[in-house]
């Protein structure tokens, strides 16, 4: 019941104030900050996908309190794309194909190890 009175009470407050009257420090009952620090703590994370019908190919971090999945953040340390990979489905078409093809016969690449020694 105090809280409530508290909460009641909270404009008629008077206290000391700095910055020329610009603001007011108040003697207030702070246990709602332990409740809201405690709603973030966790006792580990595990690493999982995010549903039962998910492909598996997003990691999430679930942070587990008392056995319970408290809250989750997407997993960010997904391995780099290797250089000169392709990352669209235009590497792959057919005509993409032929004009490489193409280049090559007209200047097939040169391997040192195909050189005749005279």
């Amino acid at each position: 019941m105090s809280k409530l009175l508290d909460r009641f009470r909270y404009f008629k407050q008077k206290g000391e104030t700095f910055a020329n009257g610009h603001g007011q420090v108040y003697n207030n009952n702070r246990d709602w900050e332990d409740s809201y620090r405690q709603r973030w703590q966790f006792d580990k994370i595990v690493r999982s996908t995010h549903g039962v019908n998910c492909t598996g190919s997003c990691s999430w971090k679930i942070y587990v309190k008392n056995g319970l999945v408290t809250w989750e953040t997407q997993q960010t340390d997904y391995p780099r794309t290797p250089a000169g990979s392709a990352k669209s489905r235009t590497a792959r078409l057919p005509a993409r194909r032929q004009l490489l093809l193409v280049s090559l016969q007209r200047q097939p690449p040169e391997v040192p190890a195909w050189r005749v020694n005279d």
